[in-house]
Order: structure tokens, then sequence, then C-alpha cells
């Protein structure tokens, strides 16, 4: 069996660990907007975690991007099938602990996993894999050179027109029209990467990167915050790039970092589903910010978050298993 490139599985599991700094931090961070009221010694450490941790989202789609996805009828079904699973089985566990959950459009919810807004990310990359033939396609047909045409367009329509302009089209980066910006560029990284082997693209992203994540913390003090942290912040898009990139230098393969990376997704589906983050996690969260505060909350929510993380894990790999097993054709288990 064909091992993947661990580097960039460690990068999936690294970007979800993100994800969820990102939230869990949120928490904390929300309770003293607008962030300029406040002075920099008192957030800093909030805003420094945000800073790195924001790019998670992106990395996520540069991967995809950087090897593109081959659209398939199974890989497709699969997809919906995960949404599906959770969407509707962790709806029915916390109505058991929260019966008053058990409402109409909660069951709307859980039934239209694919489509229901508080996992936007879901519905995008939904769209996202259905386009992909479509960009594939045009991808192909071009040169490198148009390549880069392309990047630099959807970087002036995207963070230009999108993100500075606040155009309501792709405001924050939160759509499928930003996803397809950083899927093309993923594109072109892969190109550029092979093109010029030579270059010193470590030294170059680590200086980036650094630069980047300073940015970000100092526009947090002169911006609003949720303008700051937009997905399509040009200065977060380069971080989210230097970070790629320092990891495409490295080059190993490790089964024990794949068999996880295979279900990080799972870590997503779970932590914020429509039912679990705002009754059960973000409550609890908030409560613990309000008795420990600062450093105890810091420390007790990095615990918490690494103990979502292992029990997702753990917990979605029955299903992968038994997906495996359904989705599978049985020619193909022949053959092999």
């Amino acid at each position: 069996m064909k091992v993947r490139e661990s580097q960039f599985e460690l990068l999936r599991i690294v970007a979800m660990a993100m994800i969820i700094m990102v939230h869990f931090n949120g928490v904390a961070v929300e309770k003293f907007l607008p962030l300029t009221n406040h002075s920099f010694s008192q957030l800093w450490g909030a805003e420094l975690l945000e800073s790195v941790a924001i790019i998670g989202v992106n990395l996520f789609v540069l991967i995809s991007g950087y090897f593109g996805i081959r659209l398939t009828a199974k890989g497709l079904l699969k997809y919906v099938l995960w949404v599906l699973w959770y969407s509707v089985l962790l709806y029915l566990i916390v109505c058991c602990f929260y019966p008053q959950l058990f409402l109409p459009k909660y069951t709307e919810y859980a039934v239209n996993g694919i489509s229901h807004s508080s996992q936007w990310f879901v519905t995008c990359y939904f769209y996202l894999m259905v386009l992909s033939p479509i960009i594939n396609g045009m991808m192909e047909r071009t040169t490198y050179r148009q390549h880069l045409m392309i990047a630099a367009a959807l970087t002036v329509i995207n963070c230009g027109c999108g993100w500075w302009l606040q155009m309501v089209f792709n405001e924050t980066g939160y759509t499928v029209y930003h996803m397809i910006f950083i899927y093309c560029l993923g594109w072109v990284l892969r190109e550029t990467l092979q093109r010029y082997p030579r270059f010193p693209w470590m030294a170059v992203s680590v200086v980036c990167y650094v630069l980047s994540v300073g940015a970000v913390m100092l526009m947090m003090q002169h911006l609003k915050y949720f303008k700051v942290i937009g997905y399509n912040n040009p200065v977060i898009v380069l971080e989210s790039i230097a970070f790629f990139v320092i990891f495409a230098q490295f080059s190993f393969k490790n089964r024990f970092i794949n068999w996880v990376a295979s279900t990080s997704f799972a870590v997503y589906l779970i932590h914020m589903h429509f039912s679990v983050w705002p009754h059960v996690l973000r409550p609890m969260l908030s409560n613990i910010y309000d008795t420990y505060s600062g450093d105890g909350y810091a420390i007790i929510s990095a615990a918490i978050g690494v103990a979502v993380f292992v029990i997702c894990t753990l917990v979605d790999k029955p299903r992968e298993w038994l997906f495996a097993k359904l989705l599978n054709s049985p020619r193909k288990e022949m053959k092999q």
C-alpha cells in the first residue's frame, strides 16, 4: 500500500489543531471586543495565538489545491455520508441530554447537514469539490504564466475587492469564492516549488511567516477584530502560504501520522456541530474563562482542546472502517 507524504498529513493535523485553537481562543477574545479599547499588555497572548492559528482553514484548502481534488462519485458520496453521519448522530445524542433541542428547526438542520450554515466550511468545500473538475480542466489547459495571472487576478478580486473594499460577495473569506482562490494558489505553489527547487524557500518562508504574524497582531491594534481575522486578509493569505511552504520543504513518511490525519476532518464535524459547539462546548469554555481567566483558561482550554482532538479521532475510526467496507467495491478488494 502506498504511504502518503507525511509532511502534508502532519500539516493537516496542525491545521485542524489551529482551527480548534481559534475557536477556543475566540471565546476569550470576544469578551474584550472591541480590542482597541484595551491595552496590548492585556491581550498580547490571545492576539498572538489568534495570529498564529487563524491560517488553519487556508492550510486545509491549500493542501487540496496542491494535490488537486480528483472528483469521483464515490468520493462525493463519502463526503456527504461523512457529514450526515455526524450531523444526525450527534443531534440525537445531544438531544438525550438536552431534550429542549428536539425541535423541528434543529431536526431540519440535522438532515440537511451539507447546507446548514453553522458549518460554512462543509457547504463551501462541497461546492469546491463539485467545481473542481472545471477548475482542474482550466488549469491543465493553460500555461504556468497564465496560472500566475489567474492567481494575481483572484488576489485582487478576493483580497482587494472582497476584504479591503468589503464587497458583500466575499467580505470575510467565509465563501466558496475564497476557497476557489486558495485552491488555485495551492496549484500554483506546487508548480512554483517544482520549477525553482534551488531557491531558498525555507529561509524566505520563515521570515515571511514571522513578519506576517507580527503584522496581523499590529493590525489588531488599529482595525476591527473580525476584519483582521478574515481568511482573505492578504497578510493572512501570505502567512498561510509561508507556513505551507515550510512544511513542503520536508519529506518523510510515517504511518501513524497518516492514520491520525485520515480522520482529522471529523474533529471539525464533531466539535463545531450545531448542537455541540453553541450548547455544550462554548458555554463550558465561557464559564471556565469567567472562573479562571487568563493563564488558567489557557491551560484548561488547551487540555480540553487536546482531549477533543484525541476523542474525535478515535471516535471516527469505526466510522472510517465501516465506510471502507461499504464503499470499496468487492472487485477491487479481490485484486488487492
